[in-house]
């Protein structure tokens, strides 16, 4: 349904953390190192993505995919997703659950989706990007077999660090 992607975009996409990823490189002659750290915070922050609904669908609009979880009150979570044909991936741009929805198997059941999704396309490997302090994001997919496949300095609009976390189909 069109209104979803609206209705998706209003859904508390906030999440609380205590961690997040430290990356550091450096080089020394043949070898370079890099190190992902777990860092405990200070004390527990809460982030609230800037979401800014007209930019945040055009985007959802341009992927090939974008399933909808429903209760009976509407959209409660969502995953948007591309299909990379050059390297036989599906890459997750986003997938969240509204807050207090959370920790009822939804996320799974996403996953779940896309994956059955990549196997009917022939794809190799899901690819799901993250920012480095999203640690919420970051356990749930290392829990389901995710594992680190890379990161980018300064890739979302923020100036965060993306972290890459892949899993073959």
């Amino acid at each position: 349904m069109a209104g979803d992607y609206q209705s998706c975009a209003r859904l508390d996409l906030s999440y609380s953390t205590d961690r997040v990823w430290q990356i550091s490189q450096s080089a020394g002659g043949q070898v370079i190192t890099v190190r992902i750290i777990v860092t405990a915070l200070p004390r527990p922050i809460t982030v609230r993505p800037d979401i800014d609904e007209q930019t945040t669908v055009s985007e959802w609009l341009r992927g090939r995919y974008f399933l909808v979880a429903r209760d009976e009150e509407g959209p409660v979570g969502f995953v948007a997703a591309d299909e990379v044909k050059e390297t036989y991936s599906i890459h997750i741009r986003a997938i969240a659950v509204d807050r207090p929805k959370r920790g009822a198997g939804i996320g799974s059941q996403l996953l779940q989706a896309i994956k059955d999704i990549a196997r009917s396309q022939r794809a190799r490997r899901l690819v799901l990007e993250s920012t480095t302090r999203n640690q919420p994001l970051l356990d749930f997919c290392l829990k389901r077999g995710f594992s680190l496949s890379g990161y980018r300095d300064y890739y979302f609009p923020s100036g965060e660090t993306a972290v890459f976390l892949g899993a073959f189909v």
